[in-house]
């Protein structure tokens, strides 16, 4: 009889067992169950996200290229703009020197034409009392004419 119920207390021990790894067989399936969807899911996740670094790559690439493109440019137009400034300088140079060569010339001009109406006004002075001594010859050579005309007069009768 002990032997039968030390049997019965094993059966029931192997039955409790029995029970205890089917339910751990199956907690162990849900948790595998579990971690396989889980493993899917974050495996698109990761073909996700590695989709996004690429469009991601590709769009800064894009940009940079448009930058490249527009820093070219720009580079360009800074170079043609200080091209044009130097240009600009010396041509700013070559008017300064030209205004300074007029304004030498100016006054060389304006120093010759003071000579020159210096002059202008020596002659006319000389003129003017050259025109006085034909004044008075004129008027020595009529009052010479009136007399020679009195003596003539005078002598035809």
């Amino acid at each position: 009889e002990r032997a039968e119920a030390e049997l019965l207390k094993l059966n029931s021990i192997i039955k409790t067992l029995a029970l205890e790894r089917v339910e751990w067989e199956k907690r162990y399936n849900d948790a595998a169950s579990r971690l396989k969807e889980s493993s899917k899911q974050a495996e698109i996740e990761k073909n996700d996200l590695e989709k996004a670094l690429e469009k991601a790559c590709e769009d800064f690439s894009d940009q940079l290229s448009e930058w490249k493109v527009k820093h070219d440019s720009l580079l360009k137009d800074f170079r043609e703009l200080k091209l044009h400034l130097q240009n600009a300088r010396q041509q700013v140079v070559q008017m300064e020197e030209s205004k300074t060569q007029i304004e030498q010339k100016l006054e060389e001009s304006e120093q010759t034409a003071e000579v020159k109406q210096r002059e202008f006004a020596l002659q006319l002075k000389d003129a003017k009392l050259s025109m006085k001594k034909l004044e008075k010859e004129k008027k020595q050579l009529e009052i010479l004419l009136e007399e020679e005309r009195q003596r003539s007069i005078s002598h035809s009768h």
